[in-house]
Parts: structure tokens; C-alpha cells; sequence
């Protein structure tokens, strides 16, 4: 046997001692690592191997677990999201909901759509998670998971709807303490979502959008200014940076603070939409209905996501009683699966499609007053006042309908009666 055979026998050899003395067992969460990769690996020999073979195969996980993937095992390029790690500091895989925990499907959060930096390679076995063990693995190495998950067989993001007009779209995101760290992760999921549904660029029908969130600090954070959501790339890594705000929901404010900080950088000629997105009532000092009521005055259009215990009536009376620019999901998690619903309501309600225009209401004919009665014999000087009733607008849950009732005409007043004159009496 040659030396360098004695060399590679030694080595095997001491690989399988080394692994012997230092058997790790996965943790709880069910995170995937080399270490965890090694010790399976090595209880799942099967019986009859012999020593060489055993510590060639532990040998061989211990080179792939150190080494820096090789070209040909390298991330794949390629539409699906998973062909590439997540950018967050958490440093656990990111479910389809947009929640980030290692046993993705059996919390209940859909699979696992992108591995951490950490691990950054997804593998086509699905046998990872602690609990459920039904999660795509996250590797450094997938040679012994199946190879690499395959990663062109998603259809390329295309704009949801087709542009008709500008539009610049300023999404309101509350960041208050009762949405919560995974409700947070999962509202940034969902606007990354729709952005890449939006017709976003530079041409004269294109979509600009900003990102703003609001709590009851001072000031709300612009995360995405107009000028910079005219590219999808901008836009994930803007909201891939946020940070969850906590602490209370001051809507009205926040509503003010883009009119006058974000909507005045909007492109000239271009339609103006606000998204609210918010999961409970407004506790600030400005009422929302007052804030929108300003927005409209200044061409404004208001549409709001509301999510969980939000107060319906705020939602309502943020778009003005208009029940079709208004969503509303129970749980955060839904969020995401109300993607195409919310960029079909921007579309249909920023003139990208074709909008259904209601039947106006029939006339009612005017009524006629009536004819005054014969004067009396006896004059008369009382005159009846005039009396204006308006019934104020109603409004249905389908579709607003404004209706006023016209008022009641008076009858003309009756005309004083002339007296009598007395005969002139006849001389005597």
C-alpha cells in the first residue's frame, strides 16, 4: 500500500473517531446544519459496511460541510425565490406567509420559500423542520439531500394589471405594537408581493410607489420615497431594512404627514392613491375621517387593507362610505393571499381597468303645489312660514347612494281680502 493510501486510510479512520466522540443531536427548531447532516448520515449506515467505507462516507460529509460550494453547486440562477437566500438578519428560513421559523409547515406557515445566509442552499428533500420534518432543507451542501431544489420552474413576475394611466401609489403601513414581529415580517412579504404585480418604470403610464410607516412616534419613517419605487429591486431592499416600530396607532397623523411630506414629490399629471394598510382602531388626537377628508380635497383616492380586529366603520369612513376600495383578511398571514385582490382594487380604482359606471337614479317629478282655497269673507293676516327639510345622504353596504330629498313646497300665502267699503249714505 502506497503512503499516500496510508495517509487517506489514517485520516478516514480518525474522521470516524472524531464522530464518535462528538455525536450532536439536532435542536428543537429543527434547524439544519452540517453537524446535524454528519451524525444522521452516519446512523443511517447501513450493517455490514466496513470501517474504510464507514469513514470515507463521514470523512467525505466533513470536506462538504467546510468547503465553499463548488460552481456546479453553487446557487442556481434562476425566477424562483428560493434559488437565492433571504437578505433578513433573521437567520431563519422565511416561510411562504412571510414568518420566519425553521419548521415552516408544521406552524402552519406554508414551505419554506428562502433559506438563511447561513445555509443558503435549498435542497429538493423535504425531511427538515424539527417537529414535522416536511421542510425543504437548508444546506451549505445538498449532495446529500437530493441536490439543489429546482429553481426555473416558477413563471416570471409580470405586472397584475395593464397600465392606462401615471400613478403614484403611497402604501401606509402600521407598524403599532399590536401587529407583532411575524405579523410585521408578513406585512413586508405582502408589499414586496404587490410591487412586483405593479407596472412599475418610467414611461408616461407607469407606477411609482412609496413606503411609509407610522405608529405614534413623532414622525412616521419614509422607507421607499416616490422618486425611488420606479424599480422592484429598490423596492425589496428598502423593505427588507425596516424595522417594526411598536408602540400605538396615530392613523390621522400619519395621513397628514404624507400630504405634506410625500404626495408633494409626485410626478406632474399623475393620478394619487393612498393604501392604508392597518390592523386596528386609530387612538391619535386626529380623526382618520378628517385626514381623509383633506386627502380628497387635494385628489387624493383613499383604498384601505384592514386586517384582524380593525374597526370597520374607520375603514369605511376612510374611503368616504365607498365599500369597493376596501379589503380586509383576519389574520396577518392571510395577507399574502390577498395579493391579487389588493392590485386589482389599485388597478380598478387608479383607471388601469375599465371601472363599472353606476345607473344614475330616476327623477322623482317635482311636485306641484296646491291651488290656494277661496278667500274668506272674513280678512285674514297670518301667513304660514316656509319649512326646508333635507334628509341626509344614505348609504347602502354594496354601493354608496347619495340621495337628498327635495323640499317641500309651500302654498302661496292667501292674498289679504280688500274690505268692504261702507255705502255713502243718502242725504236727508
Amino acid at each position: 500500500m502506497s503512503l499516500c493510501s496510508l495517509a487517506a486510510l489514517a485520516v478516514a479512520m480518525f474522521a470516524v473517531a472524531w464522530a464518535a466522540g462528538n455525536t450532536k443531536t439536532c435542536n428543537n427548531n429543527g434547524r439544519a446544519s452540517g453537524s446535524c447532516d454528519v451524525e444522521k448520515e452516519l446512523h443511517q449506515q447501513r450493517p455490514g459496511r466496513g470501517l474504510f467505507q464507514k469513514g470515507a462516507s463521514a470523512y467525505q460529509s466533513l470536506v462538504a460541510e467546510e468547503a465553499v460550494p463548488t460552481k456546479s453547486d453553487s446557487i442556481e440562477e434562476g425566477p424562483c425565490l428560493w434559488s437565492r437566500a433571504h437578505r433578513q438578519p433573521n437567520q431563519k428560513p422565511l416561510c411562504e406567509d412571510g414568518a420566519f421559523t425553521w419548521d415552516c409547515v408544521g406552524e402552519g406557515h406554508g414551505h419554506r420559500l428562502q433559506c438563511p445566509n447561513i445555509f443558503p442552499l435549498m435542497c429538493s428533500s423535504m425531511t427538515c423542520g424539527g417537529g414535522s420534518n416536511k421542510n425543504y432543507c437548508c444546506e451549505k451542501d445538498c449532495s446529500s439531500k437530493g441536490g439543489l431544489r429546482p429553481a426555473n420552474n416558477c413563471p416570471p413576475p409580470t405586472p397584475g394589471c395593464a397600465p392606462r394611466v401615471p400613478l403614484d401609489l403611497v402604501f401606509l403601513l402600521d407598524s403599532s405594537g399590536s401587529v407583532g414581529q411575524i405579523g410585521f415580517d408578513q406585512s413586508r412579504l405582502y408589499l414586496k408581493k404587490v410591487a412586483a404585480e405593479l407596472p412599475l418604470g418610467n414611461s408616461n403610464v407607469s407606477t411609482h410607489i412609496s413606503i411609509v410607516q407610522f405608529s405614534s412616534k413623532k414622525f412616521p419613517t419614509v422607507e421607499v420615497p416616490i422618486s425611488d419605487g420606479d424599480a422592484l429591486n429598490k423596492v425589496e431592499a428598502a423593505v427588507d431594512d425596516m424595522q417594526w416600530h411598536r408602540e400605538d396607532t396615530h392613523t390621522g397623523e400619519a395621513i397628514e404627514y404624507v400630504l405634506d411630506n410625500v404626495f408633494p414629490h409626485s410626478r406632474a399629471g399623475t393620478a394619487k392613491m393612498l393604501a392604508i394598510v392597518t390592523d386596528g382602531k386609530a387612538n391619535g388626537n386626529i380623526p382618520p375621517a378628517e385626514a381623509a377628508a383633506k386627502a380628497g380635497s387635494l385628489g387624493v383616492d383613499i383604498m384601505a387593507v384592514g386586517i384582524a380586529n380593525v374597526d370597520h366603520d374607520e375603514l369605511l369612513d376612510l374611503t368616504g362610505g365607498d365599500t369597493k376600495k376596501v379589503l380586509t383578511v383576519s389574520r396577518h398571514r392571510d395577507l399574502v393571499s390577498a395579493v391579487n385582490e389588493t392590485v386589482k382594487m389599485i388597478c380598478e380604482n387608479a383607471g388601469l381597468l375599465p371601472t363599472h359606471v353606476p345607473t344614475p337614479l330616476p327623477t322623482a317629478p317635482r311636485p306641484q303645489p296646491s291651488p290656494a282655497p277661496t278667500p274668506a269673507s272674513t280678512p285674514t293676516t297670518t301667513t304660514t312660514p316656509m319649512v326646508f327639510m333635507t334628509k341626509k345622504p344614505t348609504f347602502t353596504t354594496k354601493k354608496p347612494t347619495f340621495m337628498t330629498k327635495k323640499p317641500t313646497p309651500q302654498p302661496t300665502p292667501e292674498p289679504t281680502p280688500e274690505p268692504t267699503p261702507e255705502p255713502t249714505p243718502e242725504p236727508t
